[in-house]
């Protein structure tokens, strides 16, 4: 009995080190690189782990979160996930950060600036 649970922990360490080694290889692409208040972000992803949402931090506190949709592959580039940031209107600017995550956890977090908007 407990050479199964030794044997099952093991395999289980083994799984999720390995899903953690994937969850470095995303590859992301945020627009517009220069966000203002009020301004919409859109974030794509390509990954091979399941995404869940994005999350904009400001201030170390989350202020919005929408769910990836996926975009579908054509004219020879492949199919990839996104989705669309609100910044509010009224938000601080300065560094922030946009947190990507999967059912795994944290995928990526990516470091932005907002901007004033003029």
């Amino acid at each position: 009995m407990k050479r199964n649970l030794l044997l099952y922990s093991l395999i289980f360490f083994l799984g999720s080190w390995s899903a953690h080694a994937q969850l470095v290889s995303a590859r992301y692409t945020v627009i517009p690189e220069n966000p203002q208040q009020g301004d919409p972000i859109t974030v794509a992803v390509n990954t091979v782990n399941p995404l869940r949402h994005a999350s904009l931090i400001i201030n170390g506190r989350e202020v919005t979160r929408a769910v990836f949709f996926t975009v579908p592959a054509e004219d020879g580039y492949q199919e990839f996930k996104a989705a669309v940031l609100a910044v509010p209107p009224l938000a601080r600017i300065g560094t922030a950060t946009i947190r990507v995550e999967g059912h795994l956890g944290i995928i990526v977090e990516i470091p932005i600036e907002i901007f004033n908007r003029r």
